[in-house]
């Protein structure tokens, strides 16, 4: 089966789509038994199921079906065969299919036309899918200082929220986790070195650490979907995180006001030199992008 493999899957992958109603949410299927026989398909109607599903052994492959668009490719060139709308993208319907040792095959249609013949590499979905099946998923493609960051903001919004006046940046400063920790263990960090102590959080706080972290009880299990804590690995751990919690200037904008005008000077510049502003959230298919 392995030269006809691919072909296997798309023919899977094909039936799939073909019960999958149009315009329905994203969904996903359990194929059971042999990929040139199954036996059954087990139907989900949610494709956010998929996290911290974990596969049975007579699930041979997942197929899922959902909704995108198609984009540019880099070169400016259309994606596949694809003649995309003015604004350089197309709607498309992103097809995945992916066996139990982790061979994948699918395609991105719109109607008739097949844009590109190919399944995404990348992304939340092969994430889970990864996952379901107990393989591991790419590494994480940045650090974690983004999302320290982020999270630091997001202590500032609540203290700023709570405050009868503008937070100082004795304030704002004291609301990084990493500052929470010094001043529980009695230490104080003059400014000169606030910016070389957050950047070692990173080195410090790595995903590694923070997977373990997630896999107890406490806030960080509690960002994560229902079942998933100690079923993410550093990878698809890493891209749920900044995917969900990364927009960190939507937020430094919503602080802004919170703050004293000194203070968001000095935060931007901080966060500058962090070099987290610049970043986005990766696209969830690679070259398609969900809605």
């Amino acid at each position: 089966m392995t030269t006809t493999l691919p072909d296997t899957l798309t023919v899977i992958a094909q039936s799939i789509e073909s019960v999958a109603p149009a315009d329905a949410p994203p969904a996903w299927a359990e194929i059971v038994g042999p990929l040139d026989e199954p036996r059954q398909m087990r139907w989900h109607p949610d494709v956010e199921g998929l996290a911290g599903f974990v596969a049975p052994l007579d699930c041979s492959a997942i197929v899922t079906v959902g909704y995108g668009w198609a984009h540019s490719l880099g070169d400016g060139t259309p994606a596949g065969r694809a003649l995309l709308g003015p604004d350089g993208r197309r709607r498309c319907r992103v097809v995945c299919a992916m066996t139990r040792s982790g061979e994948v095959a699918g395609y991105l249609r719109d109607g008739p036309d097949i844009l590109i013949d190919e399944a995404p590499t990348v992304g939340r979905i092969i994430d889970y899918i990864r996952r379901a099946f107990c393989l591991p998923t790419a590494e994480p493609e940045e650090s974690t200082s983004r999302f320290v960051s982020y999270m630091w903001l997001s202590n500032v919004r609540g203290a700023g929220r709570r405050a009868d006046r503008a937070l100082p940046w004795s304030t704002v400063i004291g609301q990084h986790p990493a500052m929470k920790v010094a001043e529980e263990a009695g230490l104080t960090i003059p400014y000169a070195q606030v910016v070389p102590i957050l950047r070692m959080v990173a080195e410090t706080w790595t995903w590694s650490y923070l997977v373990e972290q997630a896999a107890s009880p406490g806030w960080l299990a509690d960002l994560l979907p229902p079942g998933t804590a100690g079923w993410m690995d550093e990878g698809v751990f890493s891209r749920w995180l900044l995917g969900n919690f990364s927009d960190i200037m939507n937020l430094l904008d919503q602080i802004t006001p919170l703050i004293e005008p000194a203070a968001a000077k000095r935060l931007r510049r901080v966060l500058k030199q962090l070099d987290v502003l610049d970043k986005r959230p990766h696209p969830s298919w690679g070259r398609v992008s969900n809605t």
